[in-house]
């Protein structure tokens, strides 16, 4: 039964009330317009690694009975040739008997401009087969349809997979024409999986490097009400950055000019650790720290960790730099980023290259 079991948006789905989970009014959905777009996506939610959640059945699996407390644990990954997400998970009660286990895929059809899922597992010991149909995505959700079919019996349930913080999901499922047995799992990510930085070779580094020398315009929606800008949060500025190679390639530089604030950051490739590093000064006097990685072609995820603002408040979380339009375009995404303890609006910034 593997847990991306199916959705389909039958409309826009009303504020619902199950499980004790609530559920907002659905978002206007959008279909991925590339194998990247869609990735870019769930990697800006934080969903590769492993999730857990507790809760009590309800009857809307054919194969599993109504009034089971259970544990479930899913692991999401990439495959090697980074084209598919990976998803396996283990469903089971209080006491160890497995309820449930499976795996499946997710990928993209760049024939039919269409992302699209099946898996496999056993219910309590029957062999079941599911197919997803993917509807589309919204700021922090997206839904699918999903068909299972079990012994002699096919059915359809809908699914709602909402990133509600950086560390938690909520995957919503309703029968069609049962209302009555809609189920919200509420997933934990697991911290140790949190916590792992990937390494990066000294060629990834130079990668970067190549990909982000010259100069850009960004446009910004500031997140927070950033000390030394001089603007408020949810307003929108031009920034002004450049990048160059110093010390014959072996530090770059980016410095940017925006609102009545600047910065300057250094980006090195540290062969202690295998990780590409950089530190950004402020002129408010923030210092920020981040280590980066490569995520795919194109696309680099960095996690900021030692970063604070002058009067002390830590900030928090994780960013992309997704490439696009010939490597001529960046779109600078996060989610669940925190200052102080505080979660920041969604970081959505493009950088648009002026020249080399």
């Amino acid at each position: 039964m593997n847990y991306l079991k199916r959705i389909s948006p039958w409309g826009l789905i009303v504020c619902l009330l199950f499980s004790g989970g609530y559920i907002k009014a659905e978002e206007v959905l959008k279909q991925p317009s590339s194998w990247k777009d869609y990735l870019a996506f769930r990697m800006a939610k934080g969903d590769l690694g492993e999730w857990r959640g507790t809760g009590v059945t309800t009857g809307i699996w054919a194969g599993i009975p109504a009034g089971l407390k259970y544990q479930i644990s899913e692991s999401v990954n990439l495959s090697a040739d980074r084209t598919k997400f990976l998803n396996s998970h283990q469903f089971k009660t209080e006491s160890g008997e497995i309820l449930s286990t499976g795996s499946g895929f997710v990928t993209y059809d760049a024939g039919r401009d269409k992302v699209y899922s099946s898996g496999t597992g056993f219910d309590m010991g029957t062999l079941y087969t599911a197919t997803r149909r993917f509807e589309g995505m919204g700021k922090d959700q997206e839904m699918w349809t999903y068909t299972e079919t079990i012994k002699d019996q096919t059915y359809t349930i809908r699914q709602t997979i909402e990133w509600v913080s950086d560390h938690e999901k909520w995957v919503k499922h309703e029968r069609e024409g049962d209302a009555s047995s809609a189920i919200v799992m509420k997933l934990t990510k697991v911290s140790k999986d949190r916590a792992k930085v990937p390494t990066s070779s000294l060629e990834d580094f130079y990668e970067l490097c190549d990909l982000l020398e010259g100069r850009w315009m960004r446009d910004v929606i500031l997140i927070a009400d950033w000390p030394g800008v001089g603007l408020k949060r949810g307003e929108q500025l031009t920034a002004y950055d450049t990048f160059s190679k110093l010390l014959d390639g072996e530090l770059l530089k980016w410095h940017s000019v925006g609102g009545e604030g600047e910065f300057s950051a250094f980006f090195h490739w540290d062969s202690a650790s295998s990780t590409i590093q950089n530190t950004a000064y402020h002129s408010s006097g923030a210092k920020h720290h981040a280590v980066w990685w490569k995520v795919d072609d194109g696309h680099y995820r960095h996690k900021l960790d030692a970063s604070f603002e002058r009067d002390g408040r830590k900030l928090k979380g994780e960013a992309n730099f997704v490439f696009d339009e010939d490597n001529k375009l960046i779109r600078f995404l996060g989610e669940g980023i925190k200052l102080g303890g505080e979660k920041l609006d969604p970081l959505r910034d493009v950088f648009r290259k002026v020249s080399k």
